[in-house]
């Protein structure tokens, strides 16, 4: 991969007090997936900048 990771998070303003729903490392805009250790990307689907395995 060429380019860098973010950590982002989510968080839910229902409440007073704002609370972290997801915490997670994202892919920055710009970045290149080269490799990924060998996981077959044909079965995850690029969303949010999140890999997410599909089914």
């Amino acid at each position: 991969m060429k380019g860098e990771l973010k950590l982002l998070s989510e968080f839910d303003f229902t409440q007073n007090i704002p609370r972290v729903q997801e915490a997670a490392y994202f892919i920055n805009v710009g970045s290149k997936i080269l490799n990924f250790n060998g996981i077959d990307l044909g079965k995850y689907r690029f969303i949010k900048g999140k890999f997410t395995k599909i089914d």
